[in-house]
């Protein structure tokens, strides 16, 4: 599971990325990241579902094998496209940024992912966390002096697309917070009286 957080934490940075640089159309543009943010959204919901299936009937080491379908499936488009659709001009890479992107938010996670298995006062746990945020920090300053940046500031310091991030940011803290608190509470609480399981709710 560490893993599986920490990996995810190493391609943030560069799923976003990766639509602005292959589709330059606006029109497509804003369709990739329609369809983005549809599988992201729709994953939330269907990969809890899948997870508990292949949990219930099969093994939990399946909700990592699985993934390996997904990644197969993506690596083989990713492979057919880039080869027939490759830019006349190549863009070039904020490489100090990214490397400071990715690192930064690989510590940040590994941080709070060490602290369930330590103490949050331990010193790998408070250096992760201390070290990430640093790093983060130098993300910004890199970006500021790079001429092609992976993330221009002036879109998130924009008052009404920096809200709606942190909206976003704070509603999606506060869904993955209460997740384990909601699925004990119907697994304990509530699946004790049929009438008011949720399951009772679907077949009804």
């Amino acid at each position: 599971m560490l893993d599986n957080r920490c990996s995810g934490a190493i391609l943030a940075p560069a799923a976003l990325g990766t639509l602005v640089s292959a589709f330059q159309n606006p029109r497509e543009r804003g369709k990739a990241f329609d369809i983005f943010g549809s599988v992201a959204g729709g994953g939330a919901v269907d990969c809890l579902l899948l997870g508990g299936v292949l949990t219930e009937y099969f093994s939990w080491r399946w909700t990592l094998y699985v993934n390996v379908v997904f990644a197969a499936v993506a690596i083989a488009g990713a492979l057919l496209y880039l080869r027939g659709s490759r830019p006349a001009v190549r863009p070039r890479m904020d490489w100090p940024g990214t490397v400071l992107a990715s690192a930064g938010l690989f510590l940040i996670v590994f941080g709070f992912s060490h602290a369930e298995t330590a103490r949050w006062t331990a010193a790998l746990t408070l250096g992760s966390l201390v070290l990430g945020a640093l790093l983060l920090a130098g993300f910004v300053l890199a970006e500021q002096r790079s001429s092609h940046p992976l993330l221009p500031l002036r879109v998130i310091l924009d008052r009404t697309r920096g809200g709606a991030y942190a909206a976003v940011g704070l509603a999606g803290i506060s869904i993955f917070g209460v997740f384990l608190f909601l699925t004990c509470y119907l697994q304990e609480s509530r699946a004790c009286c049929p009438p008011c399981s949720p399951w009772a709710w679907a077949s009804a």
